[in-house]
């Protein structure tokens, strides 16, 4: 096969037509952003070779990771713009460091752990009741929070912060992967929080979201969340008791959660 940058063109495949595709990172990119919202898509060169597939408008396996690093520098900002993760700036100038470590671990989410993601795979979990998948996106955004912060316990110096989450829908019993915002300075106060699901991501407090987004999300409330750092000083949450299933998670990206001497968490609840 040769560099898919040396082919004419590439074919794109939707809903079972297929339509001609300039062979730049533009034009693709606009493809799986507009037709990605109406289904999983495949794009092949000329010679029916695979180059790459979707789940929605999220790369799900690629043929080409050094194609992959070209076009996910034009795609990303495309993603974030329709799944609610537009708001973050990447400039940090003027920032409190509380702000820029902020910054740059959304940063290191958008850049790093979501476009790498197998989101077939978690769609497929969810239809069959299996939240391996999203233990692994856990633990991915658990790493990537300890990498940016160099710590996973918290106390209130660090102001406002997010942190990555199991989230339990109280009237499904699913658990998303997620983002919470809270105010350490308050001991914890939530502010907000993006779930991760098979759709896309999406923030509670995004005014923007269409309608059928806002009642996706809405189908979600009221939730429970359960951070994975440690945050001591956090009185809004009852340290009691945890269901096993999201203490597993826990454990799994925090070894904290393993300790028999430490108190288990309860999820904050959201109504």
């Amino acid at each position: 096969m040769k560099k898919i940058t040396e082919y004419s063109y590439l074919l794109g495949y939707t809903q079972g037509r297929s339509r001609r595709l300039e062979n730049n990172v533009q034009s693709v990119a606009s493809f799986i952003c507009t037709e990605g919202l109406k289904g999983d898509l495949t794009i092949t060169t000329p010679e029916d070779e695979f180059v790459l597939d979707t789940f929605g408008i999220y790369i799900n396996k690629i043929a080409d990771m050094g194609y992959r690093e070209e076009l996910l520098k034009v795609l990303i900002p495309m993603q974030k713009a329709m799944d609610g993760t537009d708001a973050i700036n990447d400039s940090s100038d003027g920032a409190s460091d509380s702000e820029k470590l902020v910054n740059d671990y959304l940063n290191m989410v958008n850049r790093e752990v979501l476009p790498g993601f197998h989101w077939l795979g978690l769609k497929l979990a969810y239809q069959n009741h299996d939240y391996e998948p999203v233990k692994q996106l856990l633990k991915k955004l658990h790493d990537a929070f300890l990498k940016v912060y160099g710590t996973d316990c918290l106390d209130k110096s660090y102001d406002f912060i997010i942190v990555p989450a199991a989230i339990r829908v109280r009237s499904t019993g699913e658990i998303y992967a997620g983002l919470v915002e809270l105010d350490l300075s308050s001991s914890g106060e939530h502010w907000d929080t993006s779930f991760i699901t098979p759709c896309g991501v999406f923030s509670q407090s995004n005014e923007t979201l269409n309608e059928s987004q806002r009642e996706y999300v809405r189908s979600m409330i009221p939730y429970d969340y359960y951070y994975t750092p440690d945050i001591p000083g956090d009185i809004h949450v009852d340290k009691q008791n945890i269901p096993d299933d999201i203490r597993e998670m826990l454990a799994f990206c925090n070894p904290l959660y393993e300790a028999e001497d430490v108190q288990q968490q309860e999820g904050m609840s959201l109504q």
